[in-house]
């Protein structure tokens, strides 16, 4: 799995979460959240296909490159 990056919009920690059947990653400091990916429940590599796409998805947002 990628490293997850700082968040783009305020700098703080994002963790990934789990609701219900699907992955998403968010900040912890201001709520901004990425695309959530379904995994299949009881099967490992679904949930690691699922969490490495929402970390993909959340590396790839708005901010990052940007001189601030």
């Amino acid at each position: 799995m990628d490293d997850v990056l700082a968040c783009p919009h305020c700098g703080g920690r994002p963790e990934i979460r789990m609701c219900v059947a699907s992955v998403y990653v968010a900040c912890r400091l201001c709520g901004a959240r990425g695309g959530s990916y379904r995994f299949r429940w009881f099967d490992n590599d679904s949930y690691q296909q699922a969490e490495n796409r929402a970390v993909r998805n959340w590396n790839r947002r708005l901010g990052y490159g940007r001189k601030r």
